[in-house]
């Protein structure tokens, strides 16, 4: 388990240069708070985070933006060292769901979704490989974005 928390000033001063519409333009105290766990039985892990924020805006539409959300990350390995597969020490299998809510300078609060699912190849302790797809919805005047995506990665450690 784990806790963060941050307060800070984040902008100071207006900066007229930048669109009204546009956060960047307005003075703000940031305030954010986030916990996470983590739980291991086995192959079976569970990770887990949630996080809220709150930024005081000063001269702007909007006094005070507020943040949240929550992830869950599930997954299973399989172990293959002491078996007869080549080039294959182990694979994980995972999942993501995430899911967020913030607070815009209209007065809306869109709403985020993304959900994943993909492999990690340990191929050797150095080596590992990636591979897997996330889809992402947009909801609650937030505008729909065509932002799912494909991924794959080689990663060698030296």
């Amino acid at each position: 388990m784990g806790l963060s928390g941050t307060r800070s000033k984040l902008r100071v001063g207006q900066d007229t240069s930048v669109p009204a519409g546009n956060i960047n333009r307005y003075e703000s105290d940031f305030q954010a708070f986030g916990a996470d766990a983590s739980l291991n039985i086995g192959a079976l892990k569970l990770r887990s985070y949630y996080y809220t924020s709150k930024e005081d805006l000063s001269a702007a539409p909007k006094n005070q933006l507020d943040r949240k959300g929550f992830t869950l990350e599930p997954s299973i390995t399989f172990d293959f060292a002491d078996r007869e597969i080549k080039n294959l020490l182990a694979l994980e299998l995972m999942g993501r769901y995430s899911q967020a809510e913030e607070d815009d300078l209209s007065g809306g609060t869109p709403k985020y979704t993304q959900l994943a699912a993909g492999a990690q190849f340990h191929f050797t302790r150095n080596l590992q490989g990636r591979i897997g797809s996330a889809w992402h919805k947009e909801k609650n005047s937030a505008t729909e974005i065509d932002n799912d995506i494909f991924f794959f990665s080689l990663t060698a450690e030296f």
